[in-house]
C-alpha cells in the first residue's frame, strides 16, 4: 500500500492539502499521515517530546483535520518528527514511511533566493529517492 505525506503547518494549506491527500488516496489505494513537523535541536534530537508541542492554533485545527479524514471514510494518522533542517527531515520521514508523495508547502523567506534554493533542494532530494513532492 502506498503512503501519502502531509506537511502540518498553515490550517488553510493544511486542510487544502488534507482533501488532496485523502483524493489521491481513493485514486490510487494509499494511507494519508499528517505530519506535525517538531524543531529541535541537536542536542534534543532522539528525545521523548510527546505532542505537548503542539500549539494552541495547531491543536484547535486538529478537529477540523479530524472532520476531513471522516468526510473520507478515514481516520486521521498524526506522526510527529523533530526536526533540525526541514527539508532533510521531511525526505527522511518520506523515506521512513515509504511515502509515494510528500504534500508540503513551497519554502519562503525573506531573501527570495534563498527560498528557491531551499525549494531546488528539496525537490532534488526527493528526486534522487523517487518519490513525488507537491507543494
Amino acid at each position: 500500500m502506498n503512503t501519502i505525506l502531509v506537511q502540518m503547518t498553515d490550517p488553510t494549506w493544511t486542510s487544502a492539502a488534507l482533501h488532496r491527500a485523502y483524493t489521491l488516496a481513493q485514486q490510487h489505494p494509499s494511507e494519508v499521515i499528517l505530519l506535525y513537523m517538531v524543531p529541535a535541536t541537536p542536542s534534543t534530537l532522539g528525545a521523548s517530546r510527546g505532542f505537548s508541542t503542539l500549539t494552541p492554533r495547531d491543536s484547535a485545527a486538529l478537529s477540523t483535520y479530524h472532520q476531513i479524514a471522516k468526510q473520507y471514510g478515514q481516520t486521521l494518522n498524526l506522526q510527529q518528527m523533530p526536526y533540525v533542517t526541514l527539508n532533510d527531515a521531511l525526505a527522511e520521514a518520506a523515506e521512513h514511511f515509504n511515502a509515494r508523495w510528500t504534500l508540503a508547502p513551497a519554502v519562503t523567506s525573506r531573501i527570495p533566493l534563498w527560498g528557491r534554493w531551499q525549494n531546488w533542494q528539496r525537490k532534488q532530494l526527493f528526486s534522487r529517492q523517487q518519490r513525488l513532492l507537491e507543494e
